[in-house]
């Protein structure tokens, strides 16, 4: 069972590409010219841009603070936010997705999906987290174009990026490390808590109801076997927020 990617849409202009395996995805990243990956940087850093100029009330000092950082780090790029509203059920993407590869054009607005500067932190997380793993397969592969200076910037990007998720107050995902608001799951070591995206992978809930000994019914969770953080199959654990000390040095 592999972990897949636009499960719901696209984490960065919202469209709804057909779901693919994460690493069938990600080998696109490991041979990608410097002007796609520049092109991903612009418009993350454009819409980190319309998060932070947002009032949504999750955006405390905190998280502004990392989100500044992230936009301090990206190089000197023109920063571009790719969507604007066009209608209240609507958004456009001024350009083609960096990310999704979906040409420019309309886009649905609802609840799960906004305008930058009105998104809700799951959709900032999901950003982030997914920019993330992106960042990581480039770190990992050390693309030819990439200089000693990029390489050091972009180590400091993932590591900006991890500290700005662990600030948006939300849930880690035991199984592929995703922030969410919500968890499945008792916590044991059969019933792990796991995201949306996880349980959805598995099957769904992956219930099945049980009449116990006192002729009570319940539901039981079927295990299933999942992309792990742990076992290396997404990002790994070891990329962690800074310490207090580390964020004291950089300061």
């Amino acid at each position: 069972m592999q972990p897949i990617i636009f499960h719901f849409n696209c984490p960065l202009c919202g469209a709804t590409p057909p779901a693919k395996p994460l690493m069938q995805y990600l080998e696109k990243w490991q041979v990608c010219p410097e002007s796609d990956f520049d092109a991903l940087l612009e418009q993350y850093g454009g819409a980190l841009k319309e998060i932070r100029c947002g009032e949504a009330r999750w955006l405390t000092k905190k998280v502004n603070k990392w989100l500044d950082r992230i936009i301090k780090t990206i190089p000197s790029y023109d920063l571009m936010c790719p969507l604007f509203i066009k209608t209240q059920t609507e958004l456009y993407c001024q350009c083609n997705c960096a990310f999704c590869n979906t040409p420019r054009g309309e886009r649905l607005c609802n609840n799960h999906f906004a305008i930058w500067n009105k998104a809700c932190k799951v959709q900032a997380a999901n950003l982030l987290y997914e920019f993330g793993i992106v960042l990581f397969c480039i770190l990992r592969q050390l693309p030819r174009w990439a200089t000693p200076n990029q390489l050091r910037t972009f180590g400091d990007l993932l590591m900006l990026n991890q500290n700005a998720l662990s600030s948006l107050g939300l849930m880690e995902c035991t199984s592929c490390g995703r922030w969410t608001n919500c968890l499945y799951g008792d916590g044991t070591q059969n019933n792990r808590h796991r995201c949306r995206w996880c349980i959805d992978l598995a099957g769904g809930m992956r219930l099945r109801l049980v009449i116990t000994d006192n002729l009570t019914i319940k539901a039981e969770g079927i295990q299933a076997k999942l992309p792990s953080v742990i076992n290396g199959e997404i990002m790994p654990r070891t990329i962690k927020p800074q310490s207090r000390k580390d964020n004291l040095k950089n300061t």
